[in-house]
């Protein structure tokens, strides 16, 4: 039995689909009822608030001799709202993962699968000297603070259950939310966007290629006690990230040069410095130990996961 968390999320719902059609047997936990735990499908999900339930009712949850897919977090906020963002992250990210982790020893669980970020890393790596599995971590935000703390815990645990940690970069894909989307609907609406001049390199990950990496993780002796990180086979400019998701709506891209300087400039008279990062600076990642230890190659390129991203944000190309 597989336990997801966060199954109502943009990933946790990847993976329950993908086990479905695998007819693998799993359960679903998330706070909020996701559309696909309806009719005959209910029993296989449960609402729960992680930070606020017992570990009685935790245990209770947790497959003996069976996997946990810790996928539920608190996610990455651009805009954030929170008066102590600090303390929000702590508690979802690592007091809730710590209580899940004294639970699943407890009932027996046999491995424990963390989705964390490579933000832990950082926020650049060029392609000289991209990020890998023993690079120093420099976490920069309050949200990769907490990821590396919870990587903390999940390692502190692998002497008694099989614990793995993936370390995914910005993940899209259809449904996918917050800037991913806004830049999607930009190239939609064939705004136009003054980005031709970025040369930089960044790792991204499809949201079906990430399913595929959990899905080894999930069958893979050797992945136990391993941390991972994972992308698409290929690392993208800004400009080349927008053309695909252009070539999914079905028009060409509308870009323009503008000097890099020019553009931070405007970021920090606009409070939008971190916006104006991510899509000038370079992160790139090194997944050379996901592909050897575990023989994983992703499914899809990133030219064919954008192209089926940006058809879904197109009303005609998604009917299609």
């Amino acid at each position: 039995m597989i336990l997801v968390t966060g199954a109502s999320g943009f990933v946790g719902s990847a993976l329950c689909r993908h086990l479905s059609q695998q007819k693998r047997p799993y359960h679903g936990l998330s706070r909020t009822r996701p559309l696909w735990a309806q009719g005959e499908n209910a029993a296989l999900f449960s609402s729960l608030d992680l930070c606020s339930a017992s570990c009685a009712t935790l245990k209770a949850l947790c497959p003996a001799g069976g996997t946990i897919v810790h996928c539920a977090g608190r996610a990455h906020i651009m805009q954030e709202t929170e008066s102590d963002p600090e303390s929000a992250f702590h508690a979802l990210n690592v007091e809730a993962t710590q209580k899940l982790l004294e639970a699943a020893e407890a009932k027996g669980v046999q491995r424990f699968i963390f989705v964390s970020s490579i933000k832990v890393n950082g926020e650049r790596a060029s392609q000289e000297i991209p990020f890998h599995e023993e690079a120093l971590l420099h976490p920069e935000d309050a949200y990769a603070r907490s990821k590396a703390q919870a990587e903390q815990i999940v390692k502190n645990y692998t002497s008694r259950l099989e614990t793995v940690i993936l370390r995914p970069p910005l993940m899209y894909g259809p449904r996918a939310q917050g800037n991913f989307a806004l830049l999607a609907r930009a190239v939609r609406g064939r705004w136009p966007l003054p980005l031709a001049s970025i040369k930089n390199k960044r790792s991204f990950l499809f949201l079906e290629n990430m399913v595929s990496a959990l899905v080894a993780c999930l069958d893979a002796p050797q992945a136990a006690g391993e941390t991972f990180l994972v992308s698409d086979t290929e690392a993208l400019s800004t400009p080349e990230l927008i053309r695909g998701l252009a070539q999914g709506v079905g028009h060409s891209a509308t870009l323009f040069p503008c000097p890099p300087k020019l553009l931070h400039h405007l970021g920090t008279l606009l409070h939008k410095q971190d916006h104006i990062r991510r899509l000038t600076d370079s992160l790139v990642i090194d997944t050379r130990k996901i592909r050897n230890l575990l023989h994983w190659t992703p499914p899809y390129t990133a030219w064919e996961g954008l192209k089926k991203t940006g058809k879904s944000y197109d009303p005609e190309q998604a009917a299609l």
